[in-house]
């Protein structure tokens, strides 16, 4: 019992460390959105549930959710993703802009979608989940476009995340290609 009380300590030690701290995140970034409701019927055009609809919510998903919690801790998180130009960017940096996210480094490659992960519920239990996204790999030149951008936020931060969540920004290539901008700046 003792090493969960140490651990706990020593965990709360290190996150008040993150106050004021700028944390650059490189990676995959979406919206989770969550459609409530319950389920009384099946549908007569198919064997499938049929779900009244309660609620909606949007909340930042993948690196945004990592954003939000450095920002929860008292970091300055600056997120780097590639984003659609869709009503999902939008909808994306509204939820950021309501955290007090920035979004100056959300880089918009009209070819992608933003991704979009739509949960339908009942209660606890999930009914579907659909993904609107796109995981292509992204293409080099298209992060090397963004290089003054990807310079100045490592250049500024105090650490580097590297959140990957299989949507087509990490690659090893970009993994190294920013670790090294970081490296260059200590």
């Amino acid at each position: 019992m003792n090493q969960f009380k140490d651990l706990s300590q020593n965990l709360a030690t290190h996150l008040g460390q993150l106050q004021g701290k700028k944390i650059f995140i490189f990676g995959d970034v979406g919206i989770d959105e969550y459609v409530n409701g319950t389920v009384s019927r099946i549908s007569p055009e198919a064997p499938v549930p049929v779900v009244e609809v309660e609620e909606t919510s949007k909340k930042l998903g993948l690196s945004g959710n990592v954003a939000a919690n450095v920002k929860s801790l008292g970091g300055e998180p600056l997120l780097f993703s590639l984003v659609g130009a869709d009503q999902n960017a939008e909808n994306l940096s509204g939820l950021l802009s309501k955290k007090g996210i920035s979004t100056k480094n959300l880089m918009v490659d009209s070819s992608r979608k933003t991704t979009t992960k739509l949960r339908v519920m009942s209660g606890q239990h999930h009914v579907v989940r659909v993904d609107y996204e796109n995981k292509n790999q992204v293409e080099e030149k298209t992060l090397k476009s963004y290089a003054d951008s990807i310079e100045d936020g490592v250049s500024s931060c105090d650490a580097l995340i590297i959140q990957d969540y299989a949507k087509g920004q990490i690659s090893a290539q970009s993994c190294q290609w920013v670790i090294k901008k970081k490296k260059k700046h200590n």
